[in-house]
């Protein structure tokens, strides 16, 4: 199976994926402050050593079968505090995680924390400068423990405070990673991706304020990590807490009916190498890499899961008629809430800060081919609607720099871990 955030490189799979097993502990309910534009509260953790103490959690099934969770802190932390909650960081693997910055060894940081009954860590870097924090989500559902390159880079050869969201495992049985992280579900009542991105916008949100000091955030994510770090300015009001974004391999949700096969084939698609010029079957894109892609182009297995179970749609045989990608053609009104096309789902697009698109396709092999099983490049990761968001954005923020990098040969997120990804990273933050 394609996964989000998932490759065939050993290196690309320590950056993007991650999990524990969480014991059950007594809970404790804190009080933390309500964010004014998502409603939600982040409830820090009591200092741990080791996170998987951090949570109480209990998990049920809904009447489709799909699992869902409930975190609490272990207790709370009543200081409520970034200096009161934090403490060395333990990774999954028992290791802290260390780093040597101007010639002094550091160990990076944490703060546990639950919001809307969703538990991760937030990890940083003790020292750098709070006007240069960079903020990276990894892939699937954010799970991973560790950075990846950018963020050694970061640590290693610049003054930026380093960032990352990492999430608990969450549900099982919905990603081939079996952890659904940011997208599980709190109960047996349907979502959508918007209503479950209210948890990385809160979680952005409490990163600039406590952590940036209140300057504008850079942030890096790859795959679906991408839904993370771009929906809090396009559905949840925080422009203006970005100074610069990257995208890698991602948002993949511009019509999820269409890639889920429910609203028929769509004539005017976009060329990989440049999204702004539009393609069809009568006016072809130039090059021999230069391939039209639609949002209703066929997609890994993995997205078609996660919304069956956002949506809470039985895996049956014959499909559910209402199933992403195999049930009725009709579409299902409850898809256009995931998606980021403000003709289906309002949103702004009125960007103001400088933001980049990184794709990998390996497009000489595979196109206009199916999503095989062990192949993993951006055609079978939504490319189609990768170049929707951009175009989008070009059109609503005239004003900012914007950068769309086409990789014809290297697999999906490649460029996190190539040295493309740092280069633009580097230019967009000015470090």
């Amino acid at each position: 199976m394609s996964r989000w955030g998932h490759s065939s490189s050993r290196l690309l799979a320590q950056v993007l994926l991650g999990g524990f097993v969480l014991a059950c502990a007594t809970v404790s309910v804190g009080i933390a402050a309500t964010d004014p534009v998502t409603g939600l509260s982040l409830d820090l953790c009591s200092q741990t050593n080791n996170r998987s103490n951090a949570f109480g959690s209990r998990s049920g099934s809904s009447s489709s079968g799909w699992e869902w969770v409930q975190y609490q802190c272990a207790p709370s932390c009543t200081a409520q505090t970034l200096d009161g909650c934090s403490h060395d960081f333990i990774d999954d693997g028992g290791q802290k995680i260390t780093y040597t910055r101007n010639g002094q060894t550091r160990i990076m940081k944490s703060v546990e924390f639950v919001v809307d009954q969703m538990a991760g860590s937030i990890v940083f870097s003790p020292d750098g400068d709070p006007a240069t924090t960079v903020v990276f989500h990894g892939g699937v559902g954010g799970t991973a423990s560790r950075g990846s390159q950018l963020s050694t880079y970061l640590l290693a050869n610049t003054n930026a405070k380093v960032v990352w969201i990492s999430w608990v495992n969450g549900a099982h049985g919905v990603f081939g990673t079996d952890a659904a992280g940011w997208f599980t579900r709190k109960n047996g009542i349907k979502v959508t991706i918007k209503t479950q991105s209210l948890r990385p916008a809160t979680v952005i949100r409490w990163i600039h304020d406590n952590i940036a000091g209140g300057t504008a955030i850079g942030t890096a994510a790859c795959s679906m990590g991408t839904v993370a770090t771009l929906s809090p300015g396009v559905w949840w009001q925080s422009d203006s807490y970005f100074r610069y974004q990257q995208f890698i391999g991602g948002p993949a949700n511009w019509d999820v009916n269409a890639s889920c096969g429910k609203s028929g084939p769509i004539a005017n698609g976009r060329c990989d190498t440049a999204p702004l010029h539009m393609c069809n079957s009568s006016s072809l894109c130039s090059g021999v890499d230069d391939t039209c892609n639609r949002p209703s182009d066929l997609m890994a297995d993995e997205f078609y899961k996660l919304m069956d179970y956002l949506a809470d749609i039985p895996i049956t045989v014959p499909p559910d008629q209402l199933a992403c990608h195999g049930g009725d053609p009709t579409p299902y009104t409850l898809y256009n809430d995931s998606s980021f096309n403000p003709l289906l789902n309002p949103g702004t697009f009125t960007l103001t800060h400088p933001v980049d698109f990184l794709t990998d396709e390996m497009t000489t092999s595979q196109t206009g081919l199916s999503c095989p099983a062990n192949f993993h490049e951006d055609h079978c990761m939504g490319l189609g609607s990768e170049e929707n968001v951009f175009h989008e954005i070009f059109a609503g923020s005239p004003a900012i720099a914007m950068h769309w990098n086409d990789n014809p040969t290297g697999e999906h997120c490649q460029s996190w871990v190539d040295g493309t990804g740092l280069s633009r990273l580097l230019a967009g933050m000015g470090l």
